[in-house]
């Protein structure tokens, strides 16, 4: 899950990362919202599974309950560093495993879109984005069509990225930890 959600960051993030009117440095939160799989809304049942905890959570042991509320809380968000580097345009990092083409990135004030081809080792992802910054928020709408080995989907999400802190509270960069995984490779 932690590696789906850094490419996703990595893919569609970096590209407004390449403006430093565009992100703070610091420790940025991402959250998904709405999502449809092939003209399918899943946001309803990911709601109502998420209702369904809750509600479970409620008959838990005190210790249990924190520890699955944790466990909740990781899947639904992903924080991640914007070093000063990426803020100002000098870097912009891409997953080591996915191989993505350059991105054509068009900007008009705090609206960025951008165009994306991927090759993972799941399969071909073409995508088109949208990103718009609010200072110490930005909102991002992506359609992908991703080709792998349980054939072609359609995927749209909506997500919006939250500036935490301008300290990145332990948590390495981006940049710094894409260069961990190339080193791993």
């Amino acid at each position: 899950m932690k590696r789906i959600c850094l490419l996703a960051i990595l893919t569609f993030a970096s590209p407004a990362l390449a403006d430093s009117n565009f992100m703070t440095p610091g420790l940025w939160e991402s959250k998904s919202g709405k999502m449809v799989v092939d003209g399918r809304d899943m946001t309803a049942s990911i709601n109502a599974v998420q209702e369904r905890m809750q509600a479970a959570l409620a008959n838990m042991p005190p210790e249990q309950r924190k520890r699955v509320e944790d466990s909740m809380k990781q899947t639904a968000t992903a924080r991640f560093c914007i070093s000063p580097e990426m803020a100002s345009g000098h870097t912009m990092p891409t997953d080591p495993q996915s191989h993505c083409d350059p991105v054509d990135v068009k900007r008009n004030g705090n609206h960025a879109s951008y165009k994306v081809h991927c090759k993972t080792p799941e399969g071909v992802m073409d995508g088109v984005s949208e990103a718009v910054s609010y200072g110490d928020r930005v909102v991002t709408s992506m359609d992908t069509t991703r080709d792998g080995p349980t054939g072609t989907h359609k995927i749209h999400i909506e997500s919006e990225m939250t500036l935490v802190s301008t300290d990145c509270q332990g948590v390495p960069p981006l940049d710094q930890a894409v260069k961990a995984m190339k080193a791993r490779q």
